[in-house]
């Protein structure tokens, strides 16, 4: 808080300084195509906040402070120009019409091209949302940013990865997209210093894609690190941001006093004696707020630096960075540290050669809670555990419940003995050499390596809160009397070598040819070993080592391991062909082969065509002066995925566990055997979309619009579909599954000036529908997803519905008295069936679906989809004069959460506030049932009670920053110094009732469903970006 007050401290004496009023300079600005007045035109005199703006006619006057002086004419839609001018004299200035929108360089796979050119789906993402605002995780900038593109965080825990999914979920395996950094295919984004970012191009549709072939099913994210420009003078930038998180909502739930009435209340109507601790709810007060232990501010610090130069034939990047978060839960026990070094070189070894370096390195640091788990982490556990029982004792000693005997363990305790530690060293690193073979013919070889090492370093202390170790109510998690190492460590070792060659040509008719072939060949090896110890000698998990044991054999460490290698190769060829300025045709062809697959179907290849029509080379659109550009565009491709199986998915593996009993004195041997059925023909997830756009900037180059339908069809799909016990082998992947993610995707954006003031609104929406086609022969459903303790699977994968879909009982109200209950059935058969023959006044009522008279497993339907209707982002900015203000809002509508945090398995844990509202007597509910201590009529079975609306709005940054005069910096040797001042999530707009409706994946097949989710933070920031 002293920061934060500090930097608006600094920015109000800024703001202090006065500029002296000088002589005056006039003048008339207009456009250069008509000669016409441009109204609300920027004139700046350089160097200070001293402007004006044209009037209606395009005239200016404004007092100067110098003479002579520069003055800086700016208008959206029209290049910058800068005019040196005496005091008195009258200027006249026209600007031009700025087309650098439509020259803009996008980079697409394995080159660039101008955006007025692409026939392809491809989003960016502007790079000055990534440098103006704190962006944690490079995840977070495509987050609502992108239409299309869903970023959903798995966890608020920092350090936690994010789910991203282009055009839908497109597998039941791995649906992630394929990461392309500087041009080298990774394994994730986490060591990327967001500050490093050039530019970041996606690739959605098949035929933008196809030129990754087999990896880019799943969309492909392309990011370039920045690198120094040839006769750039030395310039070094600074930037750091310090951050307090805190809880942005509390859950509201039972107190003291109404636990124990309820509790009560419960064990009367299972005929029990209330428990004595629990007998005079009214002395129990308010009790002890378990949220309020575990949550708590944490603090958040980023400094990362950069400098850039360049000679006549190099140029020369390097940066660095530190970033550190503790966590809202846990503290420094759930921190996170990133440190970051990179080194971007660029050489030219005379007119036709080139050459160049990327070297990243990042060390990650990592202390993780559990999370998102129904028995055991700290989110679940302070939401379940009884307001009665407190966190530690008066001696300072943790305390246990006397009231939960099973699984819900002090979650204070736990985060007090929680010692998982991860460490991740990665360097990423290319070369390459380009070579001008002839004027218009290039070649060029990039040899890269992607080498990691992971370790995890588990300790688990032995604890005891108090309970006597002969009693036999002991709760096992609420002691541990042998204390445990577990040590892992995870190496990564990849490499990959491409070669090709660029032909580019401008023909004499005017068109553009431009052909790119290359061949890819990639090797990925993983070892990794884990080893484990009980009964180490000291308890302090500073001493906790392997070799500090007690040394007998019954603390004899275990071990294992293993090595995996997977090899790839590929060769692609790529034509772009431009008639003229209207047409723009694209053809790609990928085979790519995979050590993955059997003999039977090891290559696979993938095409693609793509065509787009500039219609404002159509005369009657040409004479239409509001309308700058107007592009058709139309695509097909097939792209492929093969990240569902293991490197031997296609084959028999033989396993050495086996053993088996021989003769009347029952000998066991062991010994070795398959124990899966091969499948040679395994072969590719097959991606197949078709894409319609349009492209269109408006009056000037103030609208842009982009607009996209698509159908994406993944057929092939990977599974494993279970076997007859009798065949003795366990099922192996089979192509089996296909589905089906159709939609549309429309971008907005909008800037102007109005005097001042510039400004600049936009938004995205994207509506997708999820729908499996196909499981394979039988179409046999796939079941996934257990909450509340109770094994029950809650998602279900089936033909005609969204993958992973909440499966469960429908209900239909309370029964409110024990007639109604009783009259509840069917006739089957000429007698009358109660459908739920424990049920009484005040359980709930279960549809039963097929009439037969019962209510089983044959009743359950759908009962929410975790996919939304619809995602959307918005954006705002504003400039004035040195201030800056920008706005970001994120939100989903549509998809259900299942709130899987409350364990009503167990009849003892506490439950939210909602409870007070449940059934007493007729009348009393529809909604909420009876308080049942053994639940007879099973109230709590999966059914659409727990699905909730998870639709949300989130204020996901808003920011204020103030940019010191130019003259100051000057005095100061400073290039530019901006200081400000933001907030991230600071509002969230929801119904759903749980911490946090944003929840995210447990794979594929296992969505929206929140078992102890850990929440995003709400964070306040102050910061400052300096360049030298």
């Amino acid at each position: 808080m002293k920061k934060l007050l500090l930097a608006f401290g600094f920015i109000g004496a800024i703001l202090a300084t006065s500029f002296s009023q000088g002589r005056m300079v006039s003048g008339t600005v207009t456009a250069a195509e008509d000669g016409l007045g441009l109204p609300g035109v920027t004139v700046v005199e350089k160097g200070t906040q001293n402007a004006t703006f044209s009037d209606i006619d395009g005239n200016f006057t404004l007092p100067v402070s110098g003479d002579p002086v520069t003055l800086v004419f700016s208008f959206i839609g029209y290049r910058n120009k800068e005019v040196n001018a005496a005091s008195n004299q009258s200027v006249n200035v026209q600007l031009d019409a700025d087309i650098a929108g439509l020259e803009e360089v996008i980079v697409v796979g394995y080159g660039n091209q101008k955006r007025s050119k692409i026939s392809g789906a491809v989003g960016t993402i502007d790079t000055k949302e990534i440098t103006s605002l704190p962006v944690l995780r490079t995840e977070q900038a495509l987050q609502g940013r992108a239409a299309g593109v869903q970023v959903t965080q798995n966890s608020g825990q920092p350090g936690s990865t994010q789910s991203i999914r282009i055009r839908g979920t497109g597998s039941l395996n791995n649906a992630e997209p394929l990461y392309v950094i500087d041009g080298i295919p990774s394994g994730g984004i986490d060591y990327l210093n967001p500050a490093d970012i050039e530019s970041i191009s996606i690739l959605k549709d098949a035929a933008s894609a196809a030129i990754y072939g087999a990896r880019g099913g799943n969309g492909v994210v392309l990011i370039t690190t920045k690198t120094g420009s040839k006769g750039q003078k030395p310039q070094i930038t600074y930037e750091s941001y310090y951050g307090i998180q805190e809880p942005w909502k509390y859950m509201a739930l039972l107190n003291a006093e109404e636990y124990a009435i309820l509790m009560n209340e419960s064990r009367s109507a299972a005929g029990l004696a209330p428990l004595e601790a629990l007998s005079n709810p009214s002395v129990l007060g308010e009790g002890f707020d378990w949220q309020d232990e575990i949550l708590q501010r944490a603090p958040m610090m980023n400094h990362s630096f950069s400098f850039t130069k360049g000679t006549k034939t190099s140029s020369t990047a390097v940066g660095g960075s530190y970033f550190t978060q503790d966590g809202i839960i846990g503290g420094e026990k759930g921190r996170f540290e990133r440190y970051t070094f990179r080194i971007n070189t660029r050489q030219d070894g005379g007119e036709r050669f080139r050459m160049g370096q990327n070297v990243n390195f990042t060390h990650l640091n990592r202390s993780a809670l559990a999370e998102n788990n129904e028995f055991a982490t700290p989110v679940g556990r302070a939401l379940n555990m009884d307001p009665i029982t407190t966190a530690q004792r008066p001696d300072g000693s943790y305390a246990y419940s006397e009231f939960i005997d099973s699984d819900i363990a002090n979650p204070a305790n736990q985060i007090a003995l929680n010692n998982d530690f991860w460490t991740t060293n990665r360097f990423v690193g290319s070369t390459f050499a380009e070579f001008d073979i002839l004027s218009n013919l290039k070649f060029r070889s990039t040899m890269s390596v992607d080498l990691s090492l992971g370790s995890q370093r588990i300790f688990y202390p032995s604890y005891d809160l108090g309970i006597g170790p002969n009693d036999p109510n002991r709760p096992a998690y609420e002691f541990r009397e042998v204390n445990s190492l577990v040590l892992g460590e995870n190496k990564w070792s990849n490499w990959q070598w491409e070669n090709t060659v660029n032909y580019e040509k401008e023909l004499k008719n005017g068109d553009d040819l431009q052909v790119i072939a290359g061949y890819s060949a990639l090797n990925n090896m993983n070892s990794n070993f884990y080893g484990s110890r009980d009964s180490l000698a000291s308890n302090d998990v500073l001493f906790a080592y392997l070799s500090n044991s007690m040394n007998n054999a019954e603390q004899a460490p275990t071990a294992n391991g293993g090595i995996s290698e997977s090899s790839f190769i590929g060769q692609f060829v790529r034509v772009n062909y431009s008639l003229g300025e209207a047409w723009s045709l694209a053809g790609t062809v990928r085979r790519d082969g995979s050590s993955r697959f059997g003999k039977n179907n090891r290559y696979g290849i993938f095409p693609s065509l793509s065509a787009a029509y500039n219609m404002t080379e159509l005369p009657w659109v040409a004479e239409k002066d509001w309308i700058d550009f107007l592009k058709l565009r139309a695509s097909w491709g097939q792209n492929g995925n093969a990240d569902g199986i293991g490197n031997f998915d296609y084959t028999s593996l033989i396993y050495n566990g086996l053993n088996y009993t021989f003769g009347s004195e029952q000998v066991q041997v062991n010994g070795a055997g398959p124990i899966n059925t091969s499948n040679p023909d395994l072969k590719w997830e097959t991606v197949e979309q078709t894409n319609i756009g349009v492209d269109a900037d408006l009056y000037k180059g103030k609208l842009n619009i982009v607009a996209d339908y698509f159908v994406k069809n993944t057929n092939d799909m990977l599974a494993v579909v279970p076997l007859p016990g009798v065949v003795g082998f366990l099922p192996s992947a089979t192509n089996v599954a296909s589905a089906r993610n159709s939609g549309f995707e429309f971008m907005v954006n909008h800037r102007n000036q109005k005097g001042l003031v510039e400004y600049e609104v936009g938004g995205n929406i994207s509506f997708i529908r999820n729908e499996v086609t196909d499981l394979g022969e039988g179409g046999q459903p796939i079941s996934t997803g257990s909450v509340f303790g109770i094994g029950d699977l809650v998602a279900y994968t089936e033909i005609g519905m969204p993958i992973a879909y909440f499966y469960g009982y429908e209900t239909a109200g309370i029964f409110q008295t024990d007639e109604e209950a009783a009259a509840y059935g069917s006739v089957i058969d000429g007698e009358f069936v109660r459908a739920l023959p424990n049920a009484q006044a005040g359980d709930v009522i279960f549809v039963d679906q097929n009439g037969d008279g019962a209510i089983d497993a044959d009743d359950k339907t759908m009962i929410g989809n975790p996919h939304p209707d619809f995602s959307y982002g918005f954006n705002a900015s504003m400039n004035y004069k040195a201030f800056d203000f920008s706005l970001f809002l994120q939100g989903t509508h549509g998809n259900d959460v299942l709130n899987g945090v409350f364990r009503y398995d167990l009849n003892t844990t506490n439950l939210p506030v909602a409870a007070l509202e449940r059934w007493t007597g007729e009348g009393t509910s529809d909604l909420y049932p009876r308080i049942s201590h053994s639940d007879p009529n099973q109230n709590n079975r999966i059914s659409d009670r727990f699905v909730e609306d998870g639709s949300f709005l989130r204020i996901k940054n808003v920011q204020v920053g103030y940019t010191l005069p130019e003259s100051l910096m000057q005095r100061l040797q400073i290039g530019k110094c901006r200081v400000y001042v933001a907030a991230s999530n600071l509002f969230t707009f929801t119904s759903y009732s749980g911490l946090d409706p944003e929840i995210g994946t447990r794979g594929t097949l296992e969505i929206g469903i929140d078992r102890g989710f850990y929440p995003a933070a709400r964070t306040f920031m102050a910061g400052v970006n300096v360049n030298f």
